[in-house]
């Protein structure tokens, strides 16, 4: 997971400063982990997916401020996409809520 997150990561940015493009990527809420508050600072990743994105996002930090260059990091929340339904519980929460109610629960 570092290494195909975060290793990589750095390769795309080392690539982003020497050519001064503006790099976007895809962080997750995954970041934020157990905490109570979804903001930057209050971050608890609870696995190593959520960690390597926390590292990506104070890598990009970094760069900005050492390179001077634009970076935006997107924390997605939910993501819902093609083969959704093969994640099982990890799925989408679209998903999830979609299967209860056609088994007649109540989406909780």
């Amino acid at each position: 997971m570092i290494d195909t997150n975060v290793n990589a990561f750095v390769d795309l940015l080392e690539m982003a400063k020497d050519t001064d493009a503006v790099m976007v990527y895809a962080s997750s809420a995954a970041t934020y982990g157990d905490s109570d508050k979804f903001s930057p600072g209050f971050e608890k990743p609870n696995n190593v997916y959520g960690f390597s994105k926390l590292m990506m996002d104070n890598i990009a930090k970094e760069y900005m401020y050492k390179y001077d260059i634009s970076i935006v990091g997107l924390r997605y929340f939910n993501v819902y996409g093609k083969r959704e339904f093969y994640k099982n519980k990890t799925a989408s929460m679209v998903l999830q809520f979609g299967l209860q109610l056609l088994r007649g629960e109540s989406a909780k």
